[in-house]
């Protein structure tokens, strides 16, 4: 019913009143939720951040990843240096044999 309608059948006495209700949405908490619990943990994070390095340094799992991460980090600079001399006109066979011996006694 628009409201010209709902104007015209108002004035008019004998008619009943016909009422258009509004759809209110209800506001979603989640996304606060998901922000408290974020901000709970950055704090217990915070407050406990000597212990759990302790812990982690003391983790032989952890220290297999982050070994193996910065072996990765380290055979990645190399490669893209070795890439950004191609690139230039620098390459050296050298370093690009050093590099595949390397990689197959990794393995």
């Amino acid at each position: 019913m628009s409201n010209k309608q709902l104007k015209q059948s108002v004035n008019q006495p004998n008619n009943t009143i016909t009422l258009k209700i509004k759809e209110v949405k209800g506001s979603s908490s989640g996304g606060l939720i998901f922000l408290l619990i974020l901000i709970i943990l950055a704090v217990v994070v915070y407050l406990y951040h000597d212990q759990i390095l302790g812990y982690l340094e003391n983790n032989e799992m952890f220290q297999t990843i982050k070994n193996s991460t910065i072996q990765f980090i380290n055979a990645s600079q190399k490669a893209f240096n070795i890439i950004q001399n191609a690139l230039s006109g620098n390459i050296s066979l050298n370093d690009l044999y050093t590099s595949n011996n390397q990689n197959n006694t990794n393995t």
